[in-house]
């Protein structure tokens, strides 16, 4: 039977390397996190420009809310696909809806005058 150090010891170890493991988890996760809001960036800008120089609406009181709506879409669309994908990215449904409004919103911000 192994000494209380030995047991002490080993739960020590176990500790630390729990640690380890989560710090390793975080940077997985945030690394993540930066290269989905670089790529949906990119998608929600390509869906501005796209949607302003094929809009319907262009010169009327409307023109805005076309491009509003494209974002809306877009950012439903990203959340859909994340979500269903969600074990594989390693990120929770609410860390999802968080990452999209977040960059969705940043992308309103920039275009629009609300």
């Amino acid at each position: 039977m192994p000494s209380s150090f030995q047991m002490g010891t080993t739960g020590k170890l176990k500790t630390e390397k729990s640690r380890q493991e989560l710090k390793s988890h975080n940077k997985n996760v945030t690394k993540m996190k930066q290269y989905l809001k670089q790529q949906m960036e990119e998608a929600f800008e390509k869906t501005v420009r796209d949607t302003f120089n094929n809009n319907p609406m262009k010169g009327t009181p409307f023109e805005g809310m076309i491009i509003y709506s494209a974002i809306g879409t877009t950012a439903g669309s990203f959340k859909d696909s994340l979500k269903a994908d969600k074990v594989k990215i390693g990120l929770t449904e609410k860390e999802i809806d968080e990452l999209v409004d977040e960059v969705s919103t940043k992308i309103i911000n920039k275009y629009l005058e609300l």
